[in-house]
């Protein structure tokens, strides 16, 4: 108890010690009337108190919201300490000694169930992380259990106190950034209603004032509200740092005068911002809908960094040597149809490769693929085959434009003619293609072909496996959804403008692969950009789009293995016929064996082990010198046998 709530108890008991002196002694002592719900009695005190701290709030939200706290007091809903400690706000400190008094409450000291510790903090990189989830981390058990006042037995039964959420991606102790916003969409979020409704009560009591009141009106830092953060930084917001200093100073001061011009004000801006906001509308949705499904893509810039250096030659070696083999089950015939005719494509518009080395491309690409997979040889049609003939029949070589005063004089074929020596060009280098691979030959009735081959047969395996695993993938997800991207628009949103327009010129009518075809191809030709690629593949496929991202790395790696193929001595004697070369490797070079089952249609590429490879080579070595009778394979009785004769008569 203060001392001024001493001297104001002081005052009362002497006041009633006079009134009751000047009563008369033989009047008789009257009875308090009988206590009436409908009218309670209230003594003067109690009026004047109230009166005074309806004077001193002088704000009737302020007033209504003290009013409140008293009626939840009188239904039993608060405790004496609860509604001394809601009233303290509104009451100065005399003003709440004297309600303590009528009230009869007498201040206790709080008692503290437990000593003010706190543990220190944890650091979260260094917790153990859970196997389920690494996005959480098992807090140490000093950290568990903090003291919580706020906290109920059910609350203590059902709440996680072991586990805290942190990113993979970044440390606890730096926070989450929030989302980047333009100054005109910051402004948005200011809490400029609150400064309005706060000073909307305080500008109808001027009005009603009379001058003398007015310029004797003055306030107190909070203008009835609970924080002066709020419109102290608004102020600062609308106005320059030295007007909103003074404006602050007569606010309290001076309100009469500078409450009815900052409310004008206050609502000015808020009218402007308004405005800027629905002029900002348009751009904001136009840039919602272009982040939107890149916001969905969490793996497209991780996977397009990793996936360069994945190609590599160097990449793909340390990759065979980890896992040793590959599998893989290229079963689908329109997917390596559509492989072959975007690699023709890719090529056809390349200039870092010459006209004979294209030739010697398309050659071993239209033949050897489907002559190893054991494909129809009508994989590519005739037309398809002439497409991509044409700019060969456009640019000659420098050996048929010597020719070219003699071909004059010939007749022109019909395109009959042109179609039917498209088809034998194509029997012709399957016929050779035959010849020079006799391992994957399609006569052949074993159930499994065995090819062993060099580094670079491998990567050109491993490059066909890559990029038909991933259209097939995507090939898949069209076919198991086909009207995935076929929804029916709402009309509302359509009235009101809410769709973007950035995607019309996406044709699904074939489906979504082949319309991400179509999008590659005009990737490829330099019709759109980058951007504009990936941003169509997410809209078609999605967070699955990705994989396509580094489509053209793929096709140049790809074109570039088999120039080298083509080109390099050793991998041609590889593909010699069997009768003719043995893989003449040195025992410093990898050897891998391709396989395909061609009931399964499965593909496995194997990195053979080198201690093997010396037992088949002695073997190889040995059939060939036992076929070739220049050669002396040595005398056989010098051979000497494993075991004793003399065991033989006992079995």
């Amino acid at each position: 108890v203060t001392k001024k709530s001493k001297q104001y108890q002081l005052q009362q008991q002497q006041q009633q010690q006079q009134q009751q002196q000047q009563q008369p002694l033989l009047r008789p002592q009257q009875r308090d009337p009988p206590f009436d719900p409908l009218k309670p009695s209230v003594s003067t005190e109690e009026t004047e108190l109230f009166d005074r701290i309806k004077k001193y709030i002088g704000n009737k939200p302020s007033h209504d919201e003290f009013l409140k706290i008293i009626h939840l007091y009188t239904l039993h809903i608060l405790d004496a300490d609860q509604l001394i400690q809601h009233v303290e706000p509104f009451l100065d400190q005399e003003l709440l000694d004297a309600f303590k008094h009528v009230l009869g409450y007498e201040s206790k000291e709080k008692t503290i169930e437990k000593p003010g510790y706190s543990a220190v903090k944890p650091d979260l990189n260094h917790c153990e992380a859970v196997e389920e989830s690494p996005s959480y981390r098992i807090v140490p058990k000093e950290w568990q259990n903090q003291p919580c006042s706020g906290r109920d037995q059910l609350c203590w039964e059902v709440l996680n106190d072991e586990y805290v959420s942190h990113p993979r991606w970044a440390s606890e102790d730096s926070g989450f950034t929030a989302s980047k916003k333009n100054p005109y969409e910051e402004a948005m979020h200011r809490s400029n209603l609150n400064i309005i409704a706060l000073l909307e009560p305080i500008a109808q009591r001027i009005e009603a004032m009379t001058d003398e009141e007015k310029d004797t009106f003055q306030l107190k830092p909070g203008l009835g509200g609970q924080t002066v953060s709020i419109y102290e930084r608004i102020i600062k917001k609308i106005y320059d740092r030295e007007t909103a200093l003074e404006i602050l100073d007569l606010i309290y001061s001076r309100p009469a005068a500078v409450v009815p011009v900052l409310l004008k004000r206050l609502k000015q801006k808020d009218e402007e911002w308004k405005r800027i906001q629905r002029e900002w509308n348009k751009q904001w949705r136009e840039q919602d809908s272009k982040n939107f499904y890149k916001s969905l893509d969490y793996q497209g810039n991780t996977f397009k960094s990793n996936d360069r250096k994945s190609l590599s030659v160097k990449a793909m070696m340390a990759e065979v040597e980890q896992h040793k083999q590959f599998k893989f089950e290229p079963s689908d015939c329109t997917v390596i149809k559509d492989m072959v005719r975007l690699v023709l494509f890719y090529l056809r518009r390349q200039n870092g490769f010459t006209k004979r080395d294209k030739r010697k491309i398309r050659s071993f690409l239209c033949t050897f693929i489907p002559s190893f997979f054991q494909f129809d040889q009508d994989l590519l049609t005739r037309e398809q085959f002439a497409y991509f003939t044409e700019d060969e029949e456009e640019e000659p070589s420098e050996e048929e434009q010597t020719d070219e005063e003699h071909q004059e004089e010939l007749p022109m074929p019909n395109d009959d003619e042109i179609i039917d020596k498209t088809s034998q060009q194509v029997d012709v280098q399957t016929q050779i293609i035959k010849l020079t691979c006799p391992r994957c030959d399609v006569k052949d009735n074993s159930s499994d072909g065995h090819f062993l081959c060099n580094i670079h047969v491998y990567c050109f395996f491993r490059l066909f496996q890559i990029l038909y695993e991933r259209l097939h993938k995507l090939k898949l997800l069209s076919d198991e959804n086909p009207r995935r991207l076929q929804k029916k628009l709402n009309q509302t949103a359509v009235e009101l403008d809410l769709y973007s327009n950035r995607y019309e010129d996406i044709d699904l009518s074939k489906g979504c692969y082949h319309a991400l075809l179509e999008h590659i191809e005009k990737f490829l030709d330099n019709e759109i950009d980058q951007a504009t690629f990936e941003e169509n593949a997410r809209y078609i496929f999605g967070i699955d789009a990705y994989i396509t991202f580094t489509i053209d790395k793929v096709l140049h790696f790809f074109i570039k293995q088999i120039q080298t193929i083509v080109l390099d001595k050793k991998s041609n004697e590889i593909l010699r016929p069997r009768s003719e070369g043995v893989h003449n490797e040195s025992s410093e070079d990898d050897v891998y064996n391709i396989i395909f089952d061609k009931h399964t249609r499965k593909t496995t590429i194997q990195l053979l082990d080198k201690q093997k490879l010396e037992h088949d080579k002695a073997y190889n070595k040995y059939i060939s010198n036992y076929l070739t009778w220049e050669r002396d394979t040595g005398d056989v009785q010098d051979v000497k046998t494993p075991f004793l004769k003399s065991y033989v008569g006992m079995y």
